[in-house]
């Protein structure tokens, strides 16, 4: 049985000389939400000092996900951890009581094949979450609480 996102959103900036303001939009997209195990998951995750993986397993396909930062003060970073390197790529910060929310591309946890464009699956890298007491890259690390809620695509 299939399911639906209904999303819509505005935002304005201002700052200095840019006056910018991006209307509003609004859509529906549909999930393959098949059984109550294929989301939302995981649900309530505790960030350690040192981050932590986001277990997505009950998915077959991971698809719209949202990250709530429920802290008042930290930050939370995201993006992808390299296992076998212990590197971490960031990509985006939730602030203190915010959220984000996206769509995950259907090669997650894939790499593309040098010269063949198709997507392996296989590689040793994780979703992960890291906290800081304020602003990074200069705030110290730590430990809070987060949201992350995930649907099969």
């Amino acid at each position: 049985m299939a399911g639906q996102v209904n999303k819509q959103g505005a935002m304005g900036i201002s700052s200095g000389n840019v006056q910018e303001n991006l209307l509003p939009t609004a859509f529906i997209d549909t999930i393959n939400q098949v059984n109550p195990a294929q989301g939302p998951v995981p649900g309530g995750v505790s960030i350690p000092l040192g981050g932590v993986a986001v277990n997505f397993s009950p998915l077959i396909v991971p698809g719209w996900v949202r990250v709530q930062n429920l802290d008042p003060v930290c930050w939370v970073e995201y993006g992808v951890k390299d296992n076998n390197t212990g590197n971490f790529y960031p990509l985006g910060i939730v602030k203190p009581n915010l959220y984000h929310e996206f769509y995950f591309s259907p090669n997650l946890g894939k790499a593309e094949e040098p010269g063949t464009g198709t997507h392996e699956s296989g590689t040793n890298t994780s979703f992960y979450l890291k906290a800081y007491s304020g602003a990074p890259p200069s705030s110290a690390k730590a430990a809070c609480n987060a949201v992350v809620k995930a649907y099969e695509a």
